[in-house]
């Protein structure tokens, strides 16, 4: 039977501060597409398997200027500008 998927959008939480982790609960599978502001809360949208196997996902904003962790397993997502602020968020590998 062929997967059929869906585009969801997952809530990052509206406290963005400097170097801040986020963890979410999210279809194993899940394709992120997109990262952004809606209505002053930050999001993540995701391809998704409509018979999902939820797991876990953690993501790191990081501020403009900030100095970042190297040492970290890091694949960037997308950069949302978050009146007045700028932060660029990462999944954790």
């Amino acid at each position: 039977m062929k997967n059929e998927y869906v585009i969801y959008k997952y809530p990052l939480g509206i406290e963005v501060n400097v170097f801040t982790t986020i963890t979410i609960f999210i279809p194993r599978d899940a394709r992120i597409r997109s990262v952004g502001e809606q209505e002053g809360k930050l999001f993540v949208w995701a391809e998704v398997d409509s018979r999902p196997v939820i797991k876990e996902k953690r993501f790191i904003t990081v501020a403009t200027g900030q100095l970042m962790d190297t040492k970290l397993d890091m694949k960037y997502i997308g950069t949302v500008h978050y009146k007045p602020f700028v932060s660029h968020i990462y999944e954790l590998m």
